[in-house]
């Protein structure tokens, strides 16, 4: 079955490419390469546990991925820059101000970040698994520091978003274009204080998303200059990537990088094929999809307990990879996950019916794209904090909105 699958999405993916669907295909391909090494992780015979792949689980997977494939199949999204100059004073003060803070937070953490990197990154996530602090304590600078990356860091996917509006159609401005870019790193940053991966792939995944909706819009030298900066970029991540994935491998695998990264990237669909073969509970709850809400009506969530209730009902851990649809269908069961992806699909649809896309319609269409793209490994907005960033994005996104627009012209 799982090779039919794979047939299907690299179908798909064809489908998608020949008809110009750019983002689209993108989102496609993403699934298409993660399903790939599925296969490798269900023909090893040293990973019996990947061995779910059945019917019903991978029709289920399959069509429901489709509702979020389907609002982005439009061709030549049509970027509409805005040469209004209160449009640029309030981009101008949103960026340098977004920009600025999240490299104070970065700078006022520098101390832990050192305390990581010499304890060892990897056993900073060992530490975490077994619920263990690293750092005993902060102080008064690092605890701002830290509540800036926590509360605003969902924020950098914005803020490249509009590092790439400003590359893209903004004159001069070289030092905000810089800030813009630096900044949107902060996530990453964060993701050292624990030795993780996923937030750097997440930065990475954004990235390459920004390539392909403004590519059609650079003139031929700014697309050699962004290419030499992604290559440098993308270089030095990809090396804290394997030199991260190594020291794991080491303690889970025995040294087995490759297999490490196998694992890695293919375990998705499989573990959520095992989920929606094997679990027999649910606990109805809405505190991961719509955490803020919850929060506020039922009190705060706690993940480990949480974690340890599934666990404990079913014996599964949740604590893994099974994409955005195993989360929900872990919380809501298959009747929450069906209703979830068809509101998803008609919001969604109806947002790109647009014909020209302004940059706030852009930092709406991040928050969108996001939740398939990020949901490759999990729901990404379970966090109360996830939940603050959109919401601060849908008020920069007024903020930015002038009635004057014309045709940026290359």
């Amino acid at each position: 079955m799982i090779y039919v699958v794979f047939c299907y999405f690299v179908i798909l993916f064809f489908i998608a490419r020949a008809k110009q669907f750019k983002i689209a295909s993108y989102l496609i391909g993403v699934y298409t390469f993660s399903i790939f090494f599925s296969i490798i992780l269900y023909n090893s015979q040293s990973n019996l546990e990947y061995q779910y792949a059945n019917l019903v689980s991978s029709i289920v997977f399959c069509v429901l991925l489709l509702f979020y494939f389907i609002p982005f199949f439009k061709k030549n999204i049509i970027i509409e820059p805005n040469s209004n100059t209160v449009f640029l004073r309030r981009f101008i003060l949103v960026g340098r101000c977004l920009s600025i803070i999240l490299i104070i937070g970065c700078i006022f953490l520098v101390t832990k970040i050192k305390e990581a990197l010499a304890f060892g990154l990897v056993d900073t996530r060992i530490a975490m698994y077994k619920d263990e602090s690293v750092f005993t304590s902060y102080n008064v600078i690092e605890h701002i520091g830290h509540s800036l990356l926590k509360w605003l860091g969902g924020l950098c996917y914005t803020v490249l978003i509009m590092f790439f509006y400003a590359y893209s159609f903004i004159k001069k401005e070289r030092t905000l274009k810089v800030l813009l870019l630096i900044s949107s790193l902060s996530a990453i940053y964060l993701g050292l204080l624990v030795g993780g991966r996923t937030n750097l792939m997440y930065w990475v995944l954004t990235f390459i998303f920004c390539l392909v909706l403004f590519w059609s819009h650079l003139s031929k030298r700014k697309k050699k200059l962004i290419t030499i900066v992604s290559l440098v970029t993308l270089g030095l991540l990809a090396s804290y990537l394997i030199f991260i994935s190594i020291g794991r491998a080491a303690v889970a695998h025995g040294g087995e990088t490759e297999n490490f990264l196998i694992t890695y990237a293919g375990q998705s669909y499989l573990n959520f094929c095992y989920f929606f073969e094997n679990l027999d509970f649910h606990q109805y709850t809405s505190y991961r999809i719509f955490p803020l809400t919850s929060s506020l009506l039922f009190g705060s969530f706690d993940l480990n307990e949480y974690r340890d209730l599934i666990l404990y009902k079913t014996g599964m851990n949740i604590g893994i990879f099974y994409t955005f649809l195993g989360d929900i269908f872990v919380d809501t069961g298959l009747g929450g996950m069906l209703l979830y992806s068809i509101v998803y699909f008609l919001i969604a649809r109806r947002f790109m019916g647009k014909k020209l896309f302004t940059l706030s319609d852009l930092l709406i269409l991040g928050v969108l794209y996001q939740i398939p793209l990020h949901g490759l490994f999990y729901y990404s907005f379970w966090k109360t904090e996830s939940s603050v960033s959109i919401i601060l994005i849908i008020l920069i996104s007024k903020y930015l909105q002038t009635n004057k627009m014309i045709r940026w012209k290359m």
